[in-house]
Parts: C-alpha cells; structure tokens; sequence
C-alpha cells in the first residue's frame, strides 16, 4: 500500500512539473494563459475546435489546468516537438 501511495503522489507531482513547462513554453507574455495566437506562433497547428474544447470556462485562453488537461490532444499532437 506504501508503494502505491508513493507512486500516486509522485505522479501527481510529475504531472504539475509538466504542466508548468508547459506553461513556460507556450506563454510568450508571461500572463498565466495561453492564447490561440501564442501557439501558433510556437508553431501548433490547433484546430479552433479543439481549443475551444480546451478552453472550459470559455474565456478565449487556456489556464495552466486547461492546458494540463488538453495537453495530450493539442501539445503532444499538433505542436513541434523541440522549439
């Protein structure tokens, strides 16, 4: 049970790391959000539709949970891999 509970916390640890590097590498203004513009200019190719799916609260930006969240179907899928 130990190690279970390790590994969970580990991997949730993990996950917000990730997430903030993310956060690191698409937010060019530095505002706790990314735009539609600041991935294309990072160089994704995001269908408005899925950013739309993205975006929860309807606020036109992606919060660093968002991005989280999406970053398996917008990051991994339609962005370079080495910027």
């Amino acid at each position: 049970m130990k190690k279970l509970f390790s590994t969970a916390l580990l991997l949730s640890l993990s996950t917000v790391a990730f997430a903030d590097w993310r956060m690191e590498r698409f937010d060019l203004d530095v505002d706790g959000f990314v735009t539609p513009e600041e991935l294309k200019v990072a160089g994704c190719t995001v269908r408005p539709g899925l950013f739309l799916a993205a975006d929860k609260n309807k606020d036109g930006r992606l919060s660093k949970k968002e991005l989280r969240k999406a970053s398996a179907y917008i990051v991994r899928r339609h962005c370079p891999k080495n910027v």
